[in-house]
């Protein structure tokens, strides 16, 4: 019906598993890949014709080695494809953005941001923001005086450990 629905929601899959692999390659790594979302949107469709392909193949190769062969064809194509579209970005000037070492906080607020990343695209996430102005409303106003006051009390504090 609507393919640009599809796309946007590849395109938010891929973001939210990027955000949520940042935290532990951040400190590995040092830097942010600027050009793995165009990346992993682009070789996507590729994946989904090379991987049954390989296990054809290989299940062809079982039964007569020429069938193996002749349904390995379309997944090596497939897989050509992938490795050229990851070594041309990866060839992109400013594709890599360095960051050098991550301090504890730095690595805190980028946990923050992967978590609501991965919070803003899930189907649970979405629901929360629809129903999020009539939830707040059916609150008493002391729970959304403390609830306001620990959302400004923890961005506070984030903001103190980033800066010392």
């Amino acid at each position: 019906d609507r393919p640009w629905l599809w796309v946007s929601g590849v395109a938010a899959a891929t973001m939210a598993a990027q955000a949520a692999t940042l935290p532990f390659l951040l400190p590995i790594h040092e830097r942010i890949s600027l050009s793995g979302l165009p990346a992993n949107i682009s070789i996507g469709p590729l994946g989904t014709i090379a991987f049954p392909a390989s296990a054809a193949a290989g299940g062809g190769a079982m039964l007569w080695r020429p069938l193996g062969e002749a349904l390995a064809v379309p997944a090596r194509l497939s897989c050509t494809a992938i490795i050229g579209v990851v070594d041309w970005l990866a060839g992109w000037r400013g594709g890599v953005l360095p960051v050098g070492e991550a301090t504890p906080p730095t690595l805190a607020l980028v946990s923050l941001f992967a978590l609501a990343a991965c919070v803003a695209v899930s189907r649970d996430g979405r629901r929360l923001r629809r129903q999020w102005p009539r939830r707040k409303a059916a609150l008493p106003t002391a729970a959304r005086w403390a609830m306001g006051g620990f959302v400004g009390g923890a961005a506070l504090a984030t903001i103190v450990a980033l800066l010392a």
